[in-house]
């Protein structure tokens, strides 16, 4: 395995996570892409941690430090404490996912600019335009069973908020 291949891990985190369905799943639009966003963000950031070095800020360190430990307090002591750790699969993030997103700031952090950025933004672009074709198409009146949620776009969301999040997000 290359260097690279942590940044092409990587690349694939947007179009998995956005484009991802499970129509036979408990619940086919949540648990499928958090799924994805764990198994890939955590074996792109050992691909990543493995060929390249971090060096992380102090007052970063410090602040992802500060700001785990306050949310594993609170998650310890907090009426529903399953929840506070794992989050639940579609709004609320637990300490899990705080945890996985300060890895994936360090992993950006490895991250060279001009030599990763055309891999990210890549997967970035396949993303948007998976999301745009099944949002488009559903608009024009294909839609299927899955999807059809209701009288608003969804794509491959379920959920109208969530596909203008997104779209804001890759745009």
């Amino acid at each position: 395995m290359g260097e690279r291949t942590g940044v092409r891990v990587l690349s694939a985190l947007a179009p998995a996570t956005m484009l991802a369905v499970d129509p036979w799943g408990w619940f086919p639009f949540g648990p499928v892409k958090w799924a994805l966003v764990s198994t890939l963000a955590l074996a792109a950031s050992a691909l990543v941690f493995r060929t390249r070095p971090v060096a992380v800020p102090r007052i970063l360190a410090g602040a992802l430090a500060i700001l785990l430990a306050w949310l594993s307090l609170a998650a310890a002591l907090g009426a529903d404490p399953l929840y506070a750790w794992i989050g639940t699969p579609e709004r609320r993030f637990g300490v899990v996912t705080w945890a996985l997103c300060g890895l994936l700031l360090l992993v950006g952090l490895a991250l060279d600019g001009e030599r990763d950025a055309r891999c990210v933004v890549t997967g970035t672009l396949v993303a948007g335009a998976g999301v745009g074709a099944v949002a488009t198409l559903e608009a024009l009146g294909w839609e299927p069973d899955v999807l059809n949620v209701g009288r608003r776009l969804t794509g491959t969301f379920g959920s109208a908020a969530y596909l203008g999040a997104a779209t804001a997000l890759l745009l």
